[in-house]
């Protein structure tokens, strides 16, 4: 996300093309591209559209570039630190809304067991996370996934 630029979103049908990471190296940041094949990849944005649209109304207010600047950025326009998103937007957000204290990428992991339990394709989560294969993401959430047999065949889960 620290690498996202307003470029890759198509507002119109919620694409979010991945194709970029972001290195802070010492205070120098550099942008890459991401590691894998699978790590480039676009994902359809879904009830997030309609604040990433008003992030974006609120950016052009304040002059920023919403063409092809970052999504997520200093008041200057530039990179994000991680250290400091976590501490000045993700921390307080998540105590906001009074969740546990999850890492940023144990967020990620919620957000992809509850689409499993949903009924959501494990290859369409796959996809989404960047994950090499829906074999590994099956086996990463395997143990979550209890009870699905069971439902499946229609009996109570125990």
């Amino acid at each position: 996300m620290f690498a996202l630029r307003w470029s890759d979103i198509d507002m119109a049908t919620g694409g979010v093309s991945i194709t970029r990471s972001m290195a802070d190296r010492k205070g120098e940041f550099k942008e890459k591209p991401v590691k894998t094949a699978n790590g480039r990849r676009r994902v359809v944005l879904d009830f997030s559209r309609p604040a990433l649209e008003d992030h974006r109304q609120q950016m052009a207010a304040e002059g920023q570039d919403v063409a092809a600047g970052f999504v997520f950025c200093t008041t200057e326009g530039g990179p994000l630190r991680k250290e400091w998103f976590s501490t000045h937007a993700f921390k307080p957000a998540k105590k906001a809304a009074k969740l546990p204290d999850l890492t940023f990428h144990g967020i990620r992991h919620g957000s992809a067991t509850l689409a499993l339990l949903a009924g959501v394709d494990t290859k369409i989560v796959s996809r989404r996370l960047g994950h090499h294969s829906s074999g590994f993401t099956a086996n990463e959430y395997q143990h979550v996934l209890a009870g699905m047999q069971e439902r499946a065949a229609g009996a109570p889960a125990c």
